[in-house]
């Protein structure tokens, strides 16, 4: 299958969009735990990878450069998209006192690296590591670039699932605890691996699709596998970043580039507005 003939089907988007919501409002809580557990905190978290790639594969286009006009257009509608949400959450902001607990540098901090809300952090994350990371792209390629992402990667799962083997080594418990005190996380290291996978798969040739489902389901029960696993020995300080993530989304986005699907604009907006505005309908509704 060639890549113009590729297409990620926007329902993807939107059922992506509900896993955040169930990320933030776990849904199966009251029922059982370890169920709450693998969905919100392991499978739940494809989503930001997946809206990533998509990212990525629409800039790359079928020839050896990203498009300019793309990087453009996606950098114009984030910042857009970050400020709108920035404006629309501020009232939440004073009412819960943030304005008045912390000092100004903090706010900054807080702005550039968690948004101006928790589930915000995607766009400054994308506004700042995007136009690196597609500078790169047009000088080295997609693929060069991957390997440097994963790099990146690795080093940030020290920092996030890994913290507790890794803080076990003097010199990388304060390595991290600067990168945890600087950026409060670690997440931002996930950000260029998972652009630039999403771009190398636009030219890239896709396995068979009874590769890419076997793979997805062998991937799959492997992340949840070291998910449980890190659970159980108590490391992770946080839970958006495995080993296995990486291998999971190649297989899962190569599966839908063959699913056929087509494009459809509603479903990319309802998709966005479900991901802005639902911590508003958490607070109303609680």
């Amino acid at each position: 299958m060639t890549a113009k003939k590729r297409a990620i089907p926007d329902i993807c988007r939107l059922m992506a969009a509900f896993l955040v919501v169930a990320n933030h409002v776990s849904p199966l809580e009251n029922i059982n735990i370890t169920a709450d557990f693998i969905l919100t905190r392991v499978l739940a978290r494809m989503c930001v990878p997946f809206f990533l790639m998509v990212t990525g594969y629409f800039l790359q286009t079928d020839g050896a450069l990203p498009d300019k006009r793309r990087f453009d257009a996606v950098m114009k509608k984030m910042a857009v998209t970050f400020g709108a949400a920035a404006l629309l959450y501020l009232p939440l902001n004073f009412y819960n006192g943030y304005f008045f607990k912390n000092p100004p540098l903090v706010i900054l901090k807080d702005i550039v690296f968690e948004g101006s809300f928790y589930h915000l952090w995607y766009l400054p994350a994308l506004l700042l590591l995007l136009p690196p990371v597609y500078m790169a792209w047009r000088k080295f390629g997609a693929g060069p670039v991957l390997g440097v992402s994963l790099a990146v990667y690795l080093i940030g799962l020290g920092g996030d699932s890994y913290y507790g083997l890794a803080a076990q080594v003097p010199f990388f418990k304060s390595f991290y605890n600067v990168i945890l005190a600087v950026a409060g996380s670690a997440r931002f290291c996930r950000v260029p691996i998972f652009l630039s996978l999403g771009a190398m798969l636009r030219t890239a040739s896709a396995p068979k699709t009874a590769v890419c489902a076997l793979g997805l389901a062998a991937s799959v029960a492997v992340l949840i596998a070291e998910a449980l696993l890190l659970r159980a020995l108590g490391v992770m300080r946080h839970d958006s970043m495995y080993l296995a993530l990486p291998v999971v989304m190649y297989f899962l986005f190569s599966l839908l580039l063959q699913s056929g699907g087509k494009s459809d604009k509603r479903l990319r907006s309802a998709s966005m507005l479900i991901y802005v505005l639902h911590p508003w309908c958490i607070v109303l509704v609680r």
